[in-house]
C-alpha cells in the first residue's frame, strides 16, 4: 500500500487502492485470503486498501452505499492518534477495539463515522458487497 501510494505521487491524504482477489493473495498468501473470504461469508464485489494520513479531518456519521462492509486494520492503533471507528447503536455510541489484523463487519443500516485523525497514518483493508441492481435476484 505504501509503495503504491508513493508510486502514485499522490498528495491525497485519503489514498484508496482497489485490488483484485489475486493481488490480495499475492500480498498476504492463500490461507489468510481464504480466511478473510470465509469470515466475510458472502460475495465480495470490491476489495480496497486505504491509507489515511492525519490532516485534522474526520468522517461524518453516515451509512454506506455498500450493503455489507468488512474492515481489517493493517496497523496498530498506537501508530496514529484519532481516526477511531464509531458506531451508533441501540446502546448508544460504540467505539469497537480494532487491533491490527482484527475484522469488523457492518451492514448498510449501521450509522457510523470516524473521529478526527490527529496524527500518524492509518491503513486498512476493506471488503465491500453491493446490493444487486433492482429487479435482479442474487441467483441471476
Amino acid at each position: 500500500l505504501e509503495s503504491a501510494y508513493q508510486d502514485s505521487r499522490s498528495c491525497n491524504h485519503d489514498f484508496q487502492l482497489e485490488i483484485l482477489p489475486s493481488e490480495l493473495v499475492a500480498l498476504i498468501g492463500d490461507a489468510p485470503a481464504d480466511h478473510l473470504h470465509r469470515l466475510f461469508g458472502e460475495r465480495v464485489d470490491v476489495i480496497k486498501m486505504r491509507r489515511v494520513q492525519a490532516k485534522g479531518q474526520c468522517i461524518n456519521f453516515h451509512i454506506d452505499h455498500a450493503a455489507r462492509t468488512m474492515q481489517v486494520p493493517l496497523n496498530p492503533e498506537e501508530q496514529y492518534k484519532g481516526g477511531r471507528l464509531l458506531w451508533i447503536t441501540e446502546r448508544g455510541l460504540v467505539r469497537p477495539p480494532r487491533p491490527a489484523g482484527s475484522a469488523s463487519i457492518h451492514t448498510q443500516g449501521i450509522v457510523h463515522g470516524v473521529s478526527t485523525m490527529e496524527e500518524g497514518i492509518r491503513c486498512g483493508l476493506f471488503f465491500l458487497q453491493y446490493a444487486p441492481p433492482q429487479g435482479v435476484s442474487e441467483a441471476a
